[in-house]
């Protein structure tokens, strides 16, 4: 029986390419730097934990930079606004209140006082319009008067028939003898 060797990097169990000492997978991979590091690469032939991305610019901070010099504690952004009605702890949708708390909008269905949430209706009646628009679209019918030019057309079919098919091999009525085909 043969032994099959594991890719070097970490908690990867994927054998090694012949005359190599990583996976397929890892093959266009560097390692760390750092001796006995068995991580990949992030920048600066290091990887993440020793150096290979920024630190935040906050002294005495260790944490990797997330976003511009900041990590991700020090560089989150304003926190979503909670309602002010007192002792809610809910998020502010609208109005700096929650929904509970008269910062919703109101369904356009006269006297509906639900909060709407699909296009400007609550789920109900959005679903019923939708409905009445598809029945509606059902029974409509409408007629088109169209004018066409016979010779507009006939031309129109003939360039068509020049991208497509060899002319030469085609005989043409003697109504189209005063065509010029280019």
């Amino acid at each position: 029986m043969s032994s099959s060797t594991k890719c070097f990097f970490n908690d990867c169990q994927n054998e090694v390419l012949p005359g190599s000492w990583k996976c397929f997978f890892h093959r266009p991979r560097g390692s760390c730097l750092v001796s006995g590091c068995r991580n990949q690469v992030y920048a600066r032939r290091r990887c993440v934990r020793h150096g290979g991305k920024p630190q935040c610019e906050v002294p005495d901070c260790n944490r990797n930079v997330r976003t511009g010099t900041l990590c991700s504690f020090h560089g989150s952004g304003p926190s979503k606004k909670r309602c002010t009605a007192p002792g809610c702890t809910k998020f502010a949708h609208n109005l700096s209140f929650c929904v509970s708390h008269g910062g919703r909008r109101q369904c356009k269905v006269p006297d509906c006082s639900t909060h709407a949430r699909s296009g400007g209706y609550r789920c109900r009646h959005n679903r019923l319009l939708l409905q009445q628009a598809a029945s509606a679209d059902r029974f409509k019918c409408s007629s088109i008067q169209v004018h066409v030019d016979e010779d507009a057309l006939a031309w129109t079919i003939l360039s068509d028939f020049i991208t497509t098919i060899d002319l030469t091999a085609i005989e043409l009525e003697p109504t189209f003898s005063s065509f010029v085909l280019c």
